[in-house]
């Protein structure tokens, strides 16, 4: 597979899991519906949730897939590209959400110690920007993870299911186990807003796209040899999934905002799906028929505004939603994809606006995007 067909791959993939992010929102916007329905947020709430935690196997395939070059790494270097493509527009994006927030409600509070450092610290300012902290802390931990692929290269028949049962129990524990009232005291603070932005949570799919990226030579045949174990350990993944959903909705009577707290990607069966999607995605966009062909140039081309989209979709998200309360339009079935399909258009339409303004004022793309003149980016 030629370097193109690498980063075509990896671009259809962001493509889906920012398809997969939109869902996600999508669905809490239908669960604050008078009568959700229940298959409708499966589909958004339960089998979209893989999208956030592949992002982290495709940054580290980028980060560990061999150059070619021989450079030496530098850690400073490393810390000034990838807090240039993260933490400028993680700072950018957090002012603009609490600055829209302030507008909007007439609400100062967030200004005030200690919200403000809650929302500047544990991505607070809106519900998606914790992915960038966890983004920054994986960065920030490269001379760590450059220490475990060499050695899960030589040892993952079983370092790496040892790290898969690790990864279930901590992520077990931390989801489902510890509890800590919300106080004052930086400690517990620290503890109250673990998940939003220790990098623990997602290390095995980390160094699962790490370990992929530096055995590529091996793994793409892999893909090849075991494609029929994957589909079915990928569609076996989705049913256990759902029937785990369909279970506390119907037989524990669990309401669907419960349910859909308890399925999610840091469940043991979410790690798992999510698992079996990196290597169902990957492998079939490696080696597409003509249905993934033709998705991979699509997806490929929304990849490629992805970053964007996630960064700036919950504004277009909330303004839709004003929309639609205020035009009193009815919340049937028929909102989910239809509220879906225009927050995506808005979004696209936005990102090629900025594209075309970052052109002619680089600052623009510097400041929303951390990129360059050169294009350099995330």
């Amino acid at each position: 597979m030629s370097n193109s067909g690498k980063l075509t791959a990896l671009e259809s993939i962001r493509g889906i899991a920012m398809l997969g992010v939109l869902g996600i929102h999508t669905g809490s916007y239908v669960l604050g519906t008078p009568s959700p329905n229940p298959h409708i947020i499966a589909l958004l709430e339960v089998l979209s949730r893989f999208s956030v935690p592949i992002f982290f196997f495709v940054s580290a395939f980028g980060l560990f897939l061999p150059k070619g070059d021989n450079q030496t790494f530098s850690y400073w270097s490393h810390l000034r590209r990838r807090g240039q493509s993260v933490l400028i527009p993680y700072l950018t994006w957090s002012l603009l959400y609490m600055l829209h927030y302030t507008y909007v409600y007439q609400d100062f509070h967030i200004w005030e110690s200690p919200t403000v450092y809650d929302m500047l610290f544990f991505g607070l300012s809106s519900y998606h920007l914790y992915f960038l902290l966890i983004l920054l802390a994986f960065y920030l931990l490269m001379p760590l993870w450059r220490l475990c692929i060499p050695f899960l290269s030589r040892q993952w028949k079983w370092a790496m299911p040892l790290l898969l049962g690790a990864q279930i129990g901590f992520d077990y524990y931390s989801s489902y186990q510890l509890s800590i009232p919300y106080s004052e005291n930086w400690l517990d603070r620290l503890i109250y807003f673990r998940i939003n932005y220790l990098p623990f949570h997602y290390v095995f799919i980390f160094l699962l796209g790490g370990l992929c990226a530096a055995r590529f030579s091996d793994f793409l045949p892999a893909l090849r040899q075991y494609r029929s174990i994957i589909r079915l350990s990928y569609a076996f993944s989705i049913i256990a999934l759902l029937m785990h959903y369909y279970y506390l909705l119907f037989y524990k009577n669990y309401i669907i905002i419960e349910a859909v707290d308890t399925v999610h990607q840091l469940s043991p069966l979410g790690i798992i799906y999510t698992m079996t999607s990196c290597l169902f995605l990957f492998s079939e966009f490696s080696h597409a028929n003509r249905l993934f062909t033709a998705l991979n140039h699509l997806l490929s081309s929304g990849g490629k505004h992805s970053y964007f989209i996630y960064l700036f979709h919950p504004f277009a998200m909330f303004y839709l939603w004003k929309f639609w309360e205020d035009h009193q339009l009815p919340l049937t079935d028929c909102f989910a994809p239809l509220f879906y399909l225009s927050v995506l258009l808005i979004c696209f339409i936005i990102a090629y606006l900025i594209e075309k303004t970052g052109s002619h004022l680089p600052v623009v793309n510097f400041l929303l995007l951390g990129k360059t003149s050169r294009g350099k980016k995330l």
